[in-house]
């Protein structure tokens, strides 16, 4: 019951109905350019024009990003850019209609921290804008696995430069207790999933904050936090896609 009516509450609040087929901060480092066509699911959420974060593109209207990305707007302000390698030029740009974080969003420790956006219309799906699936709830991703994270972030550490063109890193699956060992200042919640390497040097970073990390074309979680970027011993933090509670928060719109 209590699932009922949260659905009811964010689906008022949102105002969310079918869309009909008539309708048409933080954190890559260390990588190298990519095209939009090898990962066509990652898309630029855009404030008044201009990039802000990245979000993933789960379904023609339904985009996942991070609750830190969003908190400080209103949807009106906020547009989805798809279909491009490079940031702020050519795609499609469509109108956010509404932005969901979660309840439980915590801006202190960034537990939770994921955000569904509804868009005003569909985009129509091409070689390179494409949706992505959610690896299944409740999944086990193995430690060292390599998953690809991909934005227009901060190429490097302290430099305010971010990319003009799409980058990607291949970075490894760090377990929690080994992440929580090494950020022990921090709280690495059961929400939460590291990935990087223990000498560093490849990572997402500001401005790629609410892009995706995939493996094998599924979406396992959303780049969210780290203490600071690339630093040895310091993986980066993304919000869990297989937790059951993120994962049901995001399928309530799907």
């Amino acid at each position: 019951m209590g699932l009922l009516i949260f659905a009811l509450f964010t689906f008022a609040t949102c105002d969310y109905g079918p869309i009909s087929d008539e309708d048409e901060v933080k954190r890559v480092i260390g990588g190298v350019a990519t095209t939009i066509q090898k990962f066509p699911y990652q898309v630029s959420l855009e404030v008044n024009g201009k990039h802000l974060c990245g979000a993933s593109l789960v379904k023609p209207h339904v985009v996942v990003t991070a609750a830190h990305c969003t908190l400080a707007y209103q949807a009106q302000q906020l547009t989805v850019r798809a279909g491009t390698t490079l940031k702020g030029k050519g795609g499609k740009v469509v109108n956010v209609f509404c932005i969901i974080e979660h309840p439980d969003f915590s801006p202190k420790t960034y537990d939770y921290d994921v955000a569904v956006g509804i868009l005003e219309s569909r985009l129509e799906l091409s070689p390179t804008i494409r949706t992505i699936d959610l690896l299944p709830k409740d999944s086990v991703i193995d430690e060292h696995v390599l998953a690809y994270a991909t934005g227009w972030g901060q190429m490097k550490p302290r430099s305010g430069s971010w990319s003009n063109r799409l980058r990607m890193v291949r970075v490894p699956k760090v377990s929690r207790e080994k992440c929580q060992r090494l950020l022990r200042r921090k709280t690495v919640t059961p929400r939460m999933v590291c990935f990087g390497y223990d000498e560093g040097g490849m990572d997402a970073c500001r401005g790629d904050s609410g892009g995706p990390i995939t493996i094998d074309d599924e979406l396992v979680g959303i780049i969210s936090w780290g203490d600071g970027c690339a630093k040895p011993n310091k993986p980066g933090v993304y919000t869990d896609i297989t937790n059951p509670e993120i994962y049901d928060f995001i399928e309530e719109f799907l």
